[in-house]
């Protein structure tokens, strides 16, 4: 009879913690789930608590708060299930959350331990964090894969999908980077080619500009107005700043390059991904 008790008032507990956070009533929920997590003994109870509150957060797109909720839980003695539900939800927060590398260590522990025919599944979000640490190849594979699962009744689908996923998948689609030791060595070399180097004309275009005025205005004060020691100050005072400016500018616009490209290329990889998710099989 006290079993009995124990598992209604728990049950009930889960459901009063359920609706709150149905009602968008999140801080309540909270509260509840919170409290079944310091009461229960049971780690699967716990697990269905922190589950709970970590969906409170994504609803409220805290993903710092989602991260650390899931973070909390113990993957002891925990059906398939709930272990897959457990990873795929700390995969999720920690992708939401921009920590792409736990994101990966929590779906690859997934695909380890549990049967491919739970795992499957999380394979587009496995992609989506595959893409954003730049492993384009596995990412590949994964979508693949997952296309075969989802469509395998209806060959023609697969052959066109997988078809497109290899185009958009391919090297020659794939971000080309600059080198910013390569846009460094340009501009100390010549000034404003680091910067057209690096894909900004304009900038460049100015960084030259400058660096001939410093030493336009070294030769005016020297060979015209004849101000030797004020024309060669003057002057090398605004080509060192800009000379030594555009080499540091050279390498920042490689990188900054080089992230506008690799976000550009998973942003669209992003959209494909939620593409085929929503299509029927």
């Amino acid at each position: 009879m006290i079993c009995i008790s124990l598992l209604e008032g728990y049950s009930e507990s889960i459901q009063t913690a359920d609706s709150l956070r149905q009602n968008q009533e999140y801080d309540l929920a909270r509260l509840t789930y919170e409290r079944i997590i310091y009461s229960s003994a049971d780690n699967v109870s716990r697990t269905e608590a922190l589950l709970g509150k970590a969906q409170c957060y994504l609803d409220e797109n805290d993903f710092d708060g989602a991260q650390y909720t899931v973070e909390r839980i113990v993957f002891f003695g925990l059906t398939d299930s709930l272990m897959w539900e457990a990873r795929s939800r700390a995969g999720l927060a920690a992708f939401l959350n921009g920590n792409f590398e736990a994101a990966e260590s929590q779906l690859l522990v997934a695909n380890q331990m549990l049967p491919d025919s739970i795992t499957i599944q999380g394979s587009p979000l496995y992609a989506l964090t595959l893409n954003e640490l730049g492993k384009w190849d596995e990412a590949k594979t994964e979508l693949i894969t997952w296309i075969n699962w989802r469509f395998e009744e209806d060959s023609l689908i697969q052959d066109s999908l997988q078809s497109m996923v290899e185009m958009v998948y391919s090297e020659k689609g794939q971000p080309k980077y600059r080198d910013p030791k390569k846009a460094d060595l340009w501009a100390t070399l010549l000034p404003g080619t680091g910067q057209l180097y690096s894909g900004y004309f304009f900038d460049g275009a100015f960084t030259a500009l400058m660096v001939a005025s410093g030493i336009g205005v070294a030769a005016l004060g020297v060979f015209v107005v004849k101000y030797y020691v004020t024309g060669l100050v003057l002057g090398y005072g605004i080509y060192q700043r800009f000379y030594t400016a555009g080499i540091k500018r050279s390498e920042f616009l490689a990188r900054k390059s080089n992230y506008q490209r690799n976000r550009a290329y998973n942003d669209c990889l992003q959209a494909i991904v939620i593409d085929l998710q929503n299509i029927e099989p």
